[in-house]
């Protein structure tokens, strides 16, 4: 009887493991329809959307996918970058999500700083008013 129990043990699954497993693999295959769905060019090609890596659809399908690539390898809920245990309250509330909240905020001002930096350079080599303002006389 006590090798029976032994076996049954191996064979459950988890339910928190099957559950993120099936609910990344569901989202997958939704956004999966949905790029199938758009509409083809007349040359038959795919839509631009498919093609563009700035395409939110096709951004979350790849965090999906290494969500279920570490799922797969056994880190799923460590962080990319440091390691450390993702909170489970934010795996719940996005299981794709790759990292830790310090991780996170370090890469968005990561972001922002860049963003920043190019906004000024953008304004340092404008060196003619945008064509939308209007030239008033008093201005010379």
């Amino acid at each position: 009887m006590s090798t029976n129990l032994e076996i049954q043990s191996f064979n459950v699954v988890p339910q928190s493991d099957g559950g993120v497993w099936y609910e990344l693999r569901s989202e997958r295959e939704k956004i999966c329809e949905t790029l199938l769905l758009e509409p083809r060019a007349a040359d038959g090609a795919l839509p631009a959307s498919t093609q563009a890596d700035d395409n939110p659809l096709q951004v979350r399908l790849r965090l999906l996918d290494e969500a279920l690539d570490r799922l797969m390898a056994g880190t799923y809920g460590d962080c990319v970058v440091c390691g450390k245990w993702i909170e489970d309250d934010k795996l719940r509330a996005d299981p794709a999500l790759p990292f830790c909240c310090g991780c996170q905020r370090r890469s968005e001002n990561k972001v922002a700083e860049a963003r920043m930096r190019a906004n000024r350079m953008g304004r340092v080599f404008l060196t003619n008013p945008p064509s939308h303002h209007a030239r008033r006389a008093w201005d010379g």
